[in-house]
């Protein structure tokens, strides 16, 4: 895998912690929401991307150290998001339904940027990317799920309990 065991684990940890608070019915309120999760997704993966490769084609001259900046324009929404919007009276769902996006999209976008935008060939291993980005997508997504709807009245010592364990 590309992650270190420990850091999946705890992606895998923070993701199901931060879906815990969305529900499937409460993700139904997000239909409205389309123009608003649009936006966030082509800033994320169009405008900032390309303001990126123009600061980079101005500033760095070493072609990895340009590559390297310029795919992390591209990395996803941050997990802790979802938290971080919840705690500042945001819409957490919208939140976190956006992540899941950029998480799914990720690395599908990368590699068209990449392949695009490079000229000359960057070995990347594709598949561990795209287990590593299944994985930590839909697994939490069915954790947080069978705790909603299997033990919902046990979801704070959950919490408790998993960030403990990291």
């Amino acid at each position: 895998p590309i992650l270190s065991k420990y850091a999946f684990y705890s992606l895998i940890i923070m993701m199901t912690l931060a879906l815990l608070p969305v529900t499937l019915s409460s993700c139904k309120d997000l239909k409205i929401k389309k123009r608003e999760i649009s936006f966030t997704i082509i800033t994320l993966y169009l405008f900032t991307p390309l303001l990126q490769w123009i600061l980079c084609k101005l500033l760095i001259k070493d072609s990895a150290l340009f590559y390297g900046t310029f795919f992390a324009s591209l990395c996803p929404i941050a997990i802790v998001a979802p938290q971080f919007t919840k705690q500042h009276a945001g819409n957490a769902q919208l939140s976190t339904i956006t992540l899941i996006i950029s998480l799914v999209l990720f690395p599908f976008i990368s590699l068209f940027y990449l392949s695009r935008l490079t000229d000359h060939a960057i070995a990347i291993q594709l598949k561990p990317l795209f287990i590593d980005m299944l994985i930590v997508t839909f697994l939490p997504i069915l954790i947080a799920t069978l705790i909603n709807y299997i033990i919902p009245s046990a979801k704070e010592k959950i919490k408790i309990f998993a960030l403990g364990m990291m």
